[in-house]
């Protein structure tokens, strides 16, 4: 994906449809598997945290989410 087209594509993550683009796959869950062929690095939030394949989870009451 190009950079306009992911920002053009984020930006409608908070409409009624979703993510819409071809290239972009969105779904929900409690737990995500990243794998692939080739030796990809991992980086969370400015950290090298290691390389695929890894498993995220999000555990409950962990993520608090505030609305107004």
């Amino acid at each position: 994906l190009r950079r306009r087209d992911l920002v053009r594509a984020a930006s409608s993550m908070y409409g009624d449809e979703g993510i819409t683009h071809p290239g972009i796959v969105s779904r929900q869950g409690t737990r995500v598997t990243a794998e692939s062929d080739q030796h990809v690095l991992l980086d969370i939030d400015g950290e090298a945290i290691g390389c695929l394949p890894a498993t995220f989870e999000i555990e409950p009451g962990a993520l608090e989410v505030v609305s107004t």
